[in-house]
């Protein structure tokens, strides 16, 4: 055989087995490696955004890398605790764990898509988190909760908030409250939330969260630069207290439209300086409405956090 047809064929043969694998989930992007992250989150009040409350500039995230594999983030701010991370042979996440809530979480895998996660406490399963795939890419999550013991359910329901992305800090922990819960007349029982998704490529641009309490609607905007946290499935990431879904898209978002608390549809908007592909500054900001419990007036809130990005 012709060595340069021979070489053809062989090259063929790469392009098609790369492009019949896809994308191997579970492994994180180690080529810019984050040192360190700051923070700052302030609100303003009124049209003329008067400052009224800051926290001062913290560290919100340690990374912890031996060589190109990162093992520990040492979260800062609100609710401070460290998460390690365990790789398996094909550098994909097989485990986390967070000491301080007695948190376990064991990734399983199908060829190159992530299959499940279950997470534990004390040992005990808590929930498990199914990922669905198609012939065009992953389309639903279904994420179970399972009846524990009270003490369990106590202990972990303060951070693992299942609808705290989706649904704001009101509506999300009456509906956790009620997770939480699970009827100790009903023993066995359980609850389900499932996210029905939409992709542009390898950006995830529509959610569809339905509970039995509704259906929430969710649609996303992305730029064209590299997101540092991709493929991160950390258990902070996962349960961020906006939305818990930035580590499945490729790129970094520029807005998020969903209904937040009981004040209807908020615009989410995301502003980003560049240092090369990678962002150095993340800007996040919204507005909502209050009553100015003085004068009944209807007040205008922004909340503005602005995240520095520090790499090795």
């Amino acid at each position: 055989m012709p060595r340069n047809l021979k070489s053809t064929i062989i090259l063929s043969a790469v392009v098609i087995l790369f492009a019949g694998c896809g994308k191997k989930e579970g492994a994180i992007d180690h080529r810019q490696k984050i040192d360190y992250v700051t923070a700052i989150e302030n609100r303003y009040s009124g049209v003329e955004n008067t400052l009224y409350y800051s926290t001062g500039e913290y560290t919100s995230e340690k990374w912890n890398w031996d060589g190109n594999e990162m093992y520990r983030i040492d979260y800062g701010g609100y609710n401070p605790y460290s998460e390690n991370f365990y790789f398996d042979g094909r550098g994909r996440i097989m485990r986390t764990t967070v000491p301080a809530y007695r948190i376990r979480r064991d990734f399983f895998y199908d060829g190159r898509k992530l299959d499940k996660i279950e997470c534990y406490v004390d040992d005990e399963l808590f929930s498990n988190t199914s990922y669905l795939h198609g012939d065009g890419g992953l389309y639903e999550i279904v994420c179970t909760y399972y009846d524990t013991g009270e003490e369990k359910k106590k202990s972990v329901c303060p951070i693992a908030n299942p609808l705290y992305v989706i649904l704001g800090h009101e509506i999300s922990d009456a509906v956790s409250q009620e997770i939480c819960r699970l009827s100790s007349s009903d023993k066995g029982s359980n609850s389900e939330v499932r996210y029905k998704l939409s992709w542009n490529d390898n950006n995830l641009t529509y959610i569809q969260c339905v509970t039995n309490e509704g259906t929430v609607d969710i649609s996303i905007t992305y730029d064209d630069k590299r997101n540092p946290y991709r493929q991160l499935y950390g258990y902070r990431e996962s349960d961020d207290e906006l939305f818990g879904f930035k580590m499945m898209s490729e790129n970094n978002i520029l807005t998020i439209r969903m209904p937040y608390e009981n004040r209807g549809m908020t615009l989410f908007s995301y502003d980003y300086l560049y240092d090369g592909k990678y962002p150095s500054q993340r800007r996040l900001s919204y507005s909502y409405e209050i009553l100015n419990e003085n004068t009944w007036d209807s007040v205008t809130v922004t909340f503005e956090k602005v995240e520095n990005f520090y790499y090795q």
